[in-house]
């Protein structure tokens, strides 16, 4: 029979033993654990692996303006093709609609059909509900984002929001990374966002994002996008990216615009009912966003005669359009 002092060191050699392989298991861990620069570094390499995207958003968001509820849903049909020296294309197709809630009013319902189609070139957008249709063109910025250059997302965000890595989760079924965004306190960024944080789930295996949560100041969710149907590097015909402007309706010339080279007549769109002549041309290479800034003013002076135009209805509608877009 073994001595119990035996016995008692044999039981505390084993309890230690034990204990340092937790420890050692511990610190392999976190050693392995990886850390938010390596996660983006993962996704943006993903993505820019990517030579077309297709893929269904849809976007939900409930604000509360004044005394009004404002509730958006909005779906969305994206393709975007890869070029050559980081350039790409890209067609947008949305139909959203907007219902906004009064005590004791009636609700008032908008619903509006959006297409954008970008290319090496210009940015052209396209929006039509019942009371009015516009359509707009824009060199494409330098600076613009390539959708697909996810590094330089990251980049950017840095500069508003403070980026944190949370614990993946699965969204059905999919194997994600969870990146948590924070407006910076420090340059007011939150105040003027009206934005508490941002959550991103991205997908292990392919990085794109898969779903999006935007809260607000009161800790609630106001807005979620989910990424539906992915396909990657299928073909896509090039005549997706080739814009033609509805029968009826004038393609605004932003550039133009803002350089005074076009009357503000020109610059407010088409009214429903109205027909000036229709225009068709290759599709531009900006991002998915209107111009800036936008051109309906209280009034324009003429560059000849001095006068001043006051902005006709059409002209505000472009106006609260761009404005929609947070131009």
């Amino acid at each position: 029979m073994r001595d119990p002092k035996y016995l008692r060191g044999y039981h505390m050699r084993q309890t230690a033993q034990i204990t340092s392989l937790f420890v050692l298991l511990g610190l392999s861990s976190a050693a392995f654990a990886e850390t938010l620069e390596e996660v983006e570094r993962k996704i943006a390499e993903r993505v820019a692996a990517h030579k077309t995207l297709q893929m269904e958003q849809k976007t939900t968001s409930r604000l509360t303006i004044g005394d009004a509820e404002v509730v958006t849903e909005a779906q969305s049909q994206v393709h975007i093709v890869r070029r050559p020296e980081n350039k790409w294309v890209s067609r947008t197709e949305t139909k959203s609609r907007t219902i906004r809630k009064i005590e004791g009013q009636p609700e008032e319902k908008q619903d509006i059909k959006m297409l954008a189609i970008c290319d090496a070139k210009h940015t052209y957008l396209l929006s039509a509900s019942p009371q009015f249709t516009s359509a707009m063109k824009q060199k494409v910025d330098e600076k613009t984002l390539n959708p697909l250059d996810l590094e330089a997302l990251f980049k950017l965000q840095r500069q508003q929001y403070d980026l944190k890595l949370l614990p993946g989760e699965k969204v059905d079924g999919v194997d994600c990374y969870v990146i948590e965004s924070t407006p910076k306190k420090e340059e007011g960024v939150s105040e003027l966002l009206e934005v508490s944080r941002v959550v991103s789930w991205y997908d292990k295996k392919t990085g794109l994002s898969v779903k999006g949560e935007v809260y607000g100041k009161d800790g609630k969710v106001t807005t979620t996008t989910r990424t539906l149907g992915v396909k990657i590097d299928e073909p896509i015909a090039d005549e997706q990216f080739v814009f033609k402007a509805p029968p009826g309706v004038t393609v605004i010339d932003m550039d133009a615009v803002q350089a005074g080279g076009e009357s503000q007549d020109q610059a407010s769109g088409t009214a429903a009912g109205a027909s000036p002549s229709d225009e068709s041309a290759p599709a531009g290479s900006s991002a998915d966003k209107p111009a800036d800034p936008p051109p309906g003013q209280a009034s324009t002076e003429s560059k000849d005669s001095g006068e001043k135009k006051k902005e006709d209805p059409a002209g505000k509608a472009v106006k609260g359009l761009l404005k929609g877009f947070g131009r």
